[in-house]
């Protein structure tokens, strides 16, 4: 069956193209049953500004009233290690954790997923293993905010390239992936399967990639599909693709949002 949800989107009020009544009608027209908006939090990278939050809250929550009976619309946030949400969890409907950088004792924040010259600084700063023991640190530093989704589990591969940093099959990044995977199952987490850098241009697979999905199926956590659309036209890239990996490394069900609630499919 093909999956008709997307929970991790990102409209103009962070850093996505189009506007969320966009992403609604191109979600509908796809026969969508849910679709949700993420945008990034305050203290977080592309941050949607404090100030701007009450006007999309209330944005979102007009569309809910505007669209009820043809799709469901959810509200949620995607909090990184130092986003500042709290304050507005009791008007979301779901979090998803992320991390997207990593510090320097000098304070600056350095990306993950964005420019190779940061990665370049990251190894001289901490080394190849050091700098993936970080990252998955961090993420398990996301787990104790409880967001409902784990985003793009390991973003960190996304400009490794041909091993340009470190080396993915290197027993350190088993050892700290397979410590955060745990860490997952252990909180009874959701981990999405992310098609964005497909969307994007930047790879051919979504993250996880298969090895850390076969690692996800061992330890039972269950999966969702998203694309982490930033624009409206690529709200279902490759869940076909994302479906055919689940399948190979042995899911049978994932996670649908409807009714406010994670409900478990067939696939």
């Amino acid at each position: 069956m093909p999956f008709l949800s997307n929970l991790h989107t990102h409209s103009i009020y962070s850093d996505g193209g189009n506007a969320p009544e966009e992403y609604v009608q191109a979600a509908i027209a796809r026969g969508f049953v849910s679709i949700g908006f993420s945008e990034h939090a305050p203290g977080d990278e592309c941050e949607i500004p404090e100030e701007k939050m009450p006007e999309y809250l209330a944005e979102i929550a007009a569309l809910k009233q505007k669209y009820s009976g043809q799709i469901e619309i959810y509200t949620g946030l995607e909090l990184d290690y130092l986003a500042t949400a709290r304050a507005w969890r009791d008007s979301l409907d779901f979090t998803i954790g992320s991390v997207h950088s990593i510090p320097t004792i000098d304070g600056e924040r350095l990306s993950v997923d964005y420019l190779p010259e940061h990665m370049a600084k990251l190894v001289c700063i901490y080394g190849s293993d050091g700098l993936v023991k970080e990252y998955y640190r961090l993420v398990r530093e996301v787990l104790k905010e409880k967001p409902n989704i784990v985003a793009h589990l390991d973003l960190i591969e996304k400009l490794n390239a041909e091993n340009r940093f470190f080396n993915p099959v290197a027993r350190y990044y088993e050892q700290a992936a397979e410590e955060t995977i745990a860490a997952i199952s252990q909180a009874k987490l959701v981990v999405e399967v992310n098609t964005g850098a497909i969307s994007r241009g930047y790879t051919t697979v979504p993250y996880p990639s298969k090895k850390l999905l076969q690692m996800l199926h061992s330890y039972k956590v269950p999966m969702t599909i998203s694309s982490d659309a930033h624009s409206a036209d690529t709200i279902d890239c490759a869940f076909d693709l994302a479906l055919s990996l689940l399948r190979e490394v042995g899911y049978k069900n994932v996670m649908l949002f409807r009714g406010g609630k994670f409900v478990e499919v067939a696939i």
